[in-house]
């Protein structure tokens, strides 16, 4: 309900003409009849499609006075141009009204409906194209590993080199003490037991005793033979750690590779077993691309010229793996050849965050300039992106602080090699946090209203592609902050959010 108040109020719809031409106009008007005022309608919540551009007409409205009591009609009209051939399908409604007859809340429906659209003529205005599209691949490896590491291994790798740093020193100041030498393994069966336990369970030291002799037999080991080589292995651990500690007795270290060899073929076995559980797990991952190659890809659709079943294919796939840069890429040259160039700018921005370095997502980017400098310094990035920083202030960090501890050269080295770590960390959290902010970009030029309401006093225009600091959200608004500072409302259809980190 978003505030109209009448008496059986109708909604309709009507097309001028009924048939056009890809990229010719196309007049769509809502009309909304009944008892009531119509100056305080609300516009009904339209969802056009993403294969044409629709712009807001003039609004006209008829009041009739009929037996004492106000009514008439409001009629919103749209222009409404198809960037492809097809059938382009039409908004339909739901109008949510207070019945001031019976005192109850009525809906007024509108299905959806369908606008032909013949092949247009050739463009008048030529456009250069973007780059060819990019192959689709997974995100870079570096993004997926700083992905990947939780924050508390993050804190680790921080904290953890200077605390074992300042721990060393304050141990060498203290008195050392004697610790017992561990006893070795003269004949080398230890090794050969665990390297076998590890071949046939794919965790054996997440078991107990009984445990292993379970999971042995699910292996496919007899009773006995798991039997005895849980209690050989138990018997050479009571040997290292336990407190008879002792040398392996030559009996002992015989009867176990005895058991070894004579297991050997479980353990090839095994090894197939596994061989195979691979096998089906690269079959299940990529056997499902294979299966759906009756359907055009997104790219063939782009290739023939289908632009907008191809920009809802390639949206598909940033929905399904937001950090493909290539997803993104290809997303906004369908838009940019659509002539949605705010949208195209949006899903090339959203492309450079993740490959800052590619020269296509560059090249596509100076099709669509910011429309001012204020937009231009929010939108700016450097060549590098924050995971990259990270990953490489990490392991100089720990680097450093190894080499500190030395003397010499080698002491000024490591604090040199600190020195650069924290630099290179400092940047990649404030890259980190600079994405992090809440940025949309106007996808079409709009007007930047004082409140959130369609009649509300414009306060500045918006070129399509202004970078805006989102500051409050409403359902089917958003308070914005443009370049320059200044504060307005904009309909949230009408602009793109960019994805943080």
């Amino acid at each position: 309900f978003t505030g109209a108040v009448g008496q059986g109020i109708r909604l309709e719809r009507t097309v001028n003409p009924a048939t056009v031409r890809a990229g010719e106009p196309v007049n769509v008007a809502f009309t909304l009849a009944g008892e009531g005022n119509p100056a305080l309608w609300p516009t009904p919540a339209l969802n056009w499609p993403p294969g044409a551009r629709a712009y807001p007409d003039r609004t006209d409205e008829r009041v009739a006075v009929t037996g004492g009591r106000l009514g008439g009609s409001k009629t919103f009209g749209f222009t409404l141009v198809a960037d492809s051939a097809g059938a382009i399908p039409l908004p339909g409604a739901t109008y949510t009204y207070f019945d001031t007859g019976v005192h109850e809340f009525r809906t007024a429906a509108l299905s959806v409906g369908v606008l032909p659209v013949a092949p247009g003529g050739d463009a008048k205005v030529a456009r250069p194209l973007p780059p060819p599209l990019l192959a689709n691949r997974a995100p870079p490896l570096a993004w997926r590993v700083a992905n990947a590491i939780p924050l508390w291994l993050w804190l680790a790798a921080v904290v953890l080199p200077p605390a074992v740093f300042y721990g060393r020193r304050l141990r060498r100041q203290r008195p050392r003490r004697r610790t017992p030498a561990t006893v070795a393994d003269s004949h080398g069966v230890e090794a050969q037991v665990e390297s076998l336990l590890a071949a046939l369970l794919p965790a054996p030291e997440a078991l107990t005793e009984s445990g292993l002799v379970a999971a042995l037999r699910s292996a496919g080991l007899p009773q006995a033979d798991a039997e005895q080589l849980v209690a050989t292995r138990e018997r050479l651990r009571a040997l290292r750690y336990g407190p008879f500690e002792g040398p392996v007795p030559a009996t002992l270290a015989a009867d176990a590779r005895a058991l070894v060899r004579r297991l050997a073929p479980a353990r090839r076995r095994a090894s197939a077993i596994w061989a195979a559980g691979i096998g089906a797990a690269l079959l299940s991952v990529y056997g499902g691309p294979a299966a759906a190659q009756g359907a055009p890809s997104p790219e063939q659709l782009y290739g023939q010229g289908s632009l907008r079943a191809a920009a809802e294919g390639f949206a598909r796939r940033t929905e399904e793996a937001p950090a493909s840069a290539a997803s993104w890429y290809n997303l906004g040259a369908a838009y940019y050849r659509l002539g949605h160039d705010g949208r195209a700018a949006a899903a090339w921005q959203q492309a450079l965050r993740l490959a800052p370095r590619n020269r296509s997502v560059l090249r596509a980017l100076a099709l669509v300039p910011p429309p001012e400098s204020g937009s231009a310094a929010r939108l700016w990035m450097p060549p590098f992106a924050w995971y990259e920083l990270a990953l490489a202030a990490v392991p100089l960090w720990i680097v450093g602080w190894a080499l500190i501890s030395g003397r010499g050269r080698r002491r000024d080295l490591g604090i040199g090699t600190i020195a650069l770590a924290a630099i290179l960390g400092a940047s990649a959290l404030a890259l980190h946090h600079r994405i992090a902010r809440p940025l949309a970009i106007a996808a079409e030029k709009q007007p930047l209203q004082l409140s959130p309401h369609e009649r509300a006093p414009t306060i500045a225009p918006l070129d399509a592609g202004a970078a805006l600091f989102v500051r409050r959200r409403t359902p089917a608004w958003l308070m914005v902050e443009a370049p320059g500072g200044r504060l307005g409302w904009v309909q949230s259809a009408s602009v793109v959010p960019l994805r943080g980190p």
